[in-house]
């Protein structure tokens, strides 16, 4: 696996479909990561980014194929985090932009094409990559590559076909987790296992699960899992400096899916859409993500005039400072929180939906 180590699979053909049990070699015998994927990242928040090796990633962020469509994708590779325009933005496969596959791919099978072009990277450096070797595309995902063989003989050949092994692996893994079950190589939720840097895990959730199953290491500030939450950070911060709240609470919707956090919502505000929100009793979750707004649980109308609670942006000019601190269609307001009506907060509110008679418009 690139970046410090090669992954080592089982694959089963079934339906030209790979199933793959994955584990890794020593670090010492796969090409060392781009240098700057092993500085650890801050997410400009005020208590930084925190890397947690039993909590990687949150499920509902890790499934979402619709997370990114193909213009984020190829905008995200015609400028990366590392100052390049990568390969990946000017080359086709059949006819196929490398953002369309990476799109199509996670919409298949379920996986956000945020995580595969995190795993682009932390295998071969794809990303930052201008002029990658032809076994590096050949082999994007490292799916199939057995320990002490650099020839990945035991995975399909070829970008597209290796992000469907990736993907399809990733899924299979969170699929059994989620189900309380273990992986093929005995991960599961809540249970300890020992990685093979002899460090002792306890997967929180199915993504994390999964991601051990694929790359059983912890490799803190050398690679492994620390290394793709690292990357994950980074491009996250990326992205986000150009798109606040994307996919988070007080971001605009269409649709749920859209709202990648656990227990996601798209709370309508019009016949045009909504905005991303969750139920809430006083308190409401804050993201480690960077360029995502602290949230509120605050007293939210129902059509049948009462109130319930919703978990709301607040106002933050660092975010959006040419708005009083809200994205375009929301305005900042005073609410107060459900359950708790002393407590009033600046929040976003849609600028479609009325206030309830006890806040008063800041």
């Amino acid at each position: 696996m690139k970046g410090t180590h090669y992954i080592k699979c089982t694959i089963t053909i079934v339906a030209i479909l790979f199933s793959a049990a994955c584990a890794e070699t020593s670090p010492n015998q796969a090409p060392a990561p781009h240098a700057s994927d092993l500085i650890p990242v801050s997410n400009g928040k005020a208590d930084g980014a925190v890397f947690n090796k039993d909590d990687l990633i949150s499920d509902a962020l890790f499934i979402n194929g619709s997370y990114l469509e193909p213009s984020h994708v190829q905008s995200f590779l015609e400028d990366t985090p590392y100052g390049t325009r990568s390969y990946l933005a000017d080359v086709r496969f059949n006819g196929k932009t490398a953002a369309e596959i990476i799109v199509d791919t996670g919409l298949e099978y379920g996986i956000n094409p945020l995580v595969l072009m995190v795993k682009l990277q932390v295998e071969y450096s794809l990303v930052y990559e201008e002029s990658p070797s032809n076994f590096a595309l050949g082999h994007a995902m490292g799916c199939g590559c057995y320990d002490n063989s650099p020839h990945c003989s035991y995975g399909p050949s070829g970008f597209a076909a290796q992000l469907a092994c990736g993907a399809h692996a990733l899924r299979k893994h969170y699929d059994a987790a989620e189900l309380g079950e273990e992986t093929v190589s005995g991960w599961s939720v809540d249970k300890d296992k020992k990685t093979l840097d002899d460090e002792w895990v306890i997967p929180r959730n199915a993504a994390t699960a999964s991601l051990y199953t694929y790359t059983p290491w912890v490799l803190k500030n050398r690679g492994g899992n620390w290394l793709f939450w690292n990357v994950l950070q980074r491009f996250a911060y990326h992205m986000g400096a150009n798109q606040p709240n994307w996919g988070w609470i007080g971001s605009t919707c269409e649709e749920s899916p859209t709202c990648s956090y656990d227990e996601g919502m798209c709370l309508e505000t019009s016949n045009h859409g909504g905005v991303c929100s969750m139920p809430c009793e006083l308190y409401c979750p804050d993201s480690d993500l960077p360029f995502m707004s602290v949230t509120f649980c605050a007293a939210y109308p129902t059509d049948d005039d009462e109130l319930s609670g919703q978990c709301l942006a607040r106002c933050d000019e660092s975010l959006f400072p040419e708005n009083d601190g809200c994205a375009t269609s929301f305005k900042c307001v005073e609410a107060r929180r459900f359950g708790d009506e002393d407590v009033v907060k600046e929040v976003c509110w849609p600028e479609n939906v009325d206030l309830p008679e006890e806040s008063d418009e800041s």
